[in-house]
């Protein structure tokens, strides 16, 4: 790799600084009149630096700029000498727009230099205060709209981004690979953080160019090799992780796929190495759903001195997989992220996202389990109260344990107040290390994007390419991959009573039921309604939320520090890439938990209707299950999404 190390950009001096550098040579000798010397543009109040050039900026916050360009050249001087990576950082003192500083990383192909050059933005969070939040006059009650360092990139900041690229590499075609925060808290002297943010900025250009590049191929599932070893593993109560620029990221749930580990024949004791190819992990949500069922019989949790009176009398909500980290490891082009959807559907296989339920002895939050999955009898009300509120269930009985020769009281829990048809959700990051690959989904399901259709086409298309063209045969929807629901989820962090940082999505529906369901149930309506109630602004919902995690989670230890777009896959796209990828000749064997909840598929509301999942037809010829549990321990095993509409 070439890295060329261009001076930070000056482009913001002010017409003012260069016509007083010209009569700076006037008086040497050129007398000219005042009507001929050209005229200086005004001057903006908030902008006075930009009058003079500085040798050192008075902020000590530009400092953040300096540092994280000097880590990064350090780590781009080691890529392979077929990449041209170059380097240009913009202070935000120089400019009209910014309100942050950025550190542009532009890549070109040296194989293919006729390709273009992409280009990934760095916004550096602390190189300036932060964004105050704005208060307006809503349905005739003030609202507080917070605002994040991701707010910083407007349609007009891309713009004077994307001029500085286009004067450093000028009659060249640019492609736009998205921008990510660097936050406030990231540290500068972690070599492998660094070198994870590095790696992420260059993957997203290389990726972009190798697409555009001739002779590409994408992924076929139809040209590859078939694999007796392919399985997909899920495992729960897994501890957080982080991303790629330290952020802590909850992962309940950890569903890989896999090739490689089995024994190799003729050599005793060998085994093959095992390659994960794609990971999900998140974790199960409620979604507030009641409704009339169908009929079924089922092995229903009763209170001891009751019985149930009707099968569905207490069903309450619908199961939702939310996957807050969704990636392809080796590859990260879109047929790459569809195969990672595909193997996260092992999850709803034999109703194994049941077990992320399975009470624990652990604590998330301050000093409540809010975990605690008996708290959803206090709205199912299995005592028939006259107030509509029961008791929450003892989960500490030994019953509630996963084990042999009795009930297991978990299911018959679930199987009594949550309807089995699950959905499938993501989170994408508005402005964050997963926005380049996934942000295709949020900006397909922007019902108000005018380049949605086209941008679901794309997907469509992929999905058609991954599958070998089979996935054309079963698809029978309406074009549409996923909806975003008009909501957009937090991010950050909060400190634990352990000193440790935690995702701010440990706050769930669960939790605030666990938190407020006996003291005060109105807490879980409301958080349930700034999720579905579409019709109330979207800052209304979003204020109110944030009211209810500083809450729970204590005023003085939350940060916020950007929002994602929560999307939901269509179970018919979904359906059909599954028939696709079955038909050229995907075939994997699972590894997770078996329960014996039982299943039907009727949905209960008008948007759960649109989104839940009959699982006794979706991915039934992918998946083969291989291992049980037991067997399983034996082996031991924001600004929205511009760039798509640009491509």
């Amino acid at each position: 790799m070439a890295l060329n190390k261009p001076e930070t950009n000056t482009q913001g001096n002010s017409t003012m600084s260069d016509a007083f550098a010209r009569g700076q040579q006037d008086s040497r000798g050129q007398d000219q009149s005042q009507a001929q010397r050209p005229q200086a543009q005004r001057v903006r109040l908030d902008n006075l630096g930009g009058i003079a050039r500085l040798a050192l900026s008075r902020s000590p916050a530009s400092d953040v700029i300096t540092k994280l360009h000097a880590a990064l050249v350090k780590e781009y001087a080691k890529v392979d000498k077929s990449w041209e990576i170059t380097l240009l950082p913009i202070d935000l003192n120089t400019t009209q727009t910014l309100l942050k500083s950025v550190i542009v990383v532009a890549t070109r192909d040296n194989q293919n230099r006729d390709v273009g050059v992409a280009f990934h933005t760095l916004v550096l969070d602390a190189s300036s205060p932060a964004i105050a939040p704005r208060v307006e006059m809503i349905n005739g009650q003030q609202v507080e709209i917070l605002k994040v360092a991701g707010d910083a990139i407007t349609p007009n900041a891309r713009k004077e981004i994307a001029s500085v690229v286009q004067r450093s590499f000028p009659s060249t075609p640019l492609f736009d690979a998205a921008e990510c925060v660097v936050p406030r808290d990231f540290n500068l002297d972690d070599e492998a953080l660094v070198f994870q943010l590095a790696s992420n900025a260059a993957l997203a250009c290389t990726t972009e160019l190798e697409q555009r590049a001739p002779g590409y191929r994408p992924l076929d599932l139809g040209g590859t090799e078939q694999d007796s070893t392919l399985t997909v593993t899920t495992t729960f109560g897994n501890p957080q992780t982080q991303d790629v620029v330290g952020a802590p990221m909850r992962g309940d749930i950890v569903i890989e796929f896999r090739a490689g580990g089995q024994q190799i024949q003729g050599q005793q004791d060998a085994v093959q190495r095992v390659a994960t190819i794609s990971r999900a992990s998140g974790f199960m949500d409620l979604v507030w759903a009641p409704a009339e069922q169908q009929t079924q019989a089922y092995s229903q949790w009763a209170p001891p001195t009751q019985q149930v009176a009707s099968p569905n009398e207490f069903k309450r909500y619908l199961p939702r997989f939310v996957i807050t980290d969704l990636e392809s490891l080796q590859l990260l082009t879109t047929e790459a992220q569809l195969l990672a959807l595909i193997t996260s559907m092992g999850l709803f296989q034999g109703n194994a996202w049941a077990e992320a339920w399975r009470p624990r002895q652990q604590v998330v939050g301050n000093d409540m389990d809010l975990r605690d999955i008996g708290a959803v009898g206090i709205e199912a009300n299995f005592e028939k109260n006259a107030s509509g509120y029961g008791d929450r269930v003892d989960t500490k009985a030994d019953s509630f344990l996963r084990s042999q020769g009795h009930q297991d009281n978990l299911i018959a829990l679930l199987a009594s107040v949550v309807e089995p048809t699950p959905i499938l959700s993501v989170d994408v990051p508005e402005c964050g290390p997963q926005s380049w690959f996934n942000g295709i989904f949020a900006a397909a399901g922007e019902m108000n994007n005018p380049h949605a259709q086209r941008i679901n086409d794309i997907i469509l298309q992929a999905a058609n390419t991954l599958t070998h063209g089979n996935f054309s045969r079963h698809y029978n929807g309406d074009g549409r991959v996923a909806l975003d629901e008009f909501n957009r989820v937090h991010l950050g962090w909060y400190t634990d009573r352990f000193g440790v940082k935690r995702d701010l999505r440990d706050v769930d529906y669960l939790a605030v039921l666990n938190f407020a369901g006996h003291r005060d149930p109105e807490v879980v309506r409301e958080w349930s309604e700034t999720f579905n109630l579409a019709s109330l602004d979207l800052n209304v919902r979003l204020s109110k939320r944030k009211q209810i995690i500083t809450g729970i989670l204590g005023q003085d230890s939350v940060n916020f520090t950007g929002f994602a777009r929560r999307v939901t896959i269509e179970p018919k796209f979904m359906e059909a890439l599954l028939a696709g990828a079955k038909d050229a000749g995907l075939s994997t064997r699972t590894i997770s938990p078996v329960t014996d909840l039982n299943q039907h598929q009727r949905a209960v509301n008008s948007y759960a209707m649109g989104a839940a999942m009959d699982m006794s037809k979706a991915g039934a010829s992918v998946f083969n299950r291989g291992y049980g549990a037991q067997q399983q321990q034996q082996y031991g095993a924001r600004g929205g999404f511009s760039r798509w509409a640009q491509q």
